[in-house]
């Protein structure tokens, strides 16, 4: 989603307990660092699917935190379990990210498409999605004279008038001919 391809990612080894290793992680970071690239996004795992592993959440909150990155974790399908008193000490940590994905669906009965992000900031939430571009956001001076509301090229495209026109509908009804 990122556009970056995977030249860009870094896959680091598990341990035994199939949870990241942080030396290698570590080591990694720094040859990045010594070619001149830096780390701009670490994700950590909250309860993997195949294995249910949860990597040291708190150490790696750590690692982000001295090279200021991005901290998300991954809590599709585990990250639940950090609400269950038996398990809460493996999600120590979690609370630090900057980003945590979960998949409702997974545990609580909901329907399949009901994913979730939960952000700590939400006004990153809203920069990443807006619709509007930045360079068009208080383009005159505000969010009260923005200029992408004064003309119809840079409001909201009406897509249906495409149909109607292709399927010969006069647009009243929505139905063609």
């Amino acid at each position: 989603m990122m556009g970056m391809g995977s030249a860009g990612q870094r896959k680091i080894p598990v341990d035994g307990r199939v949870c990241i290793w942080m030396d290698l992680l570590e080591e990694a970071i720094e040859g990045d660092l010594a070619r001149g690239f830096r780390p701009f996004c670490i994700v950590g795992n909250a309860g993997t699917v195949n294995t249910g592993a949860v990597d040291p959440l708190h150490a790696l909150a750590d690692l982000v935190a001295r090279h200021g990155a991005w901290f998300d974790v991954d809590g599709a399908y585990g990250a639940f379990a950090a609400m269950v008193p038996e398990t809460q000490d493996l999600f120590v940590g979690l609370g630090r990210a900057d980003s945590l994905t979960v998949d409702p669906h997974k545990w609580l009965n909901v329907p399949f498409e009901a994913g979730c992000i939960l952000m700590r900031n939400r006004q990153d939430l809203s920069d990443t999605f807006c619709l509007i571009p930045l360079y068009l956001r208080g383009a005159l001076g505000g969010a009260d004279n923005n200029q992408y509301e004064c003309g119809f090229e840079l409001s909201r495209a009406d897509r249906t008038l495409k149909v109607c026109r292709h399927c010969g509908s006069t647009g009243r009804t929505g139905r063609g001919r």
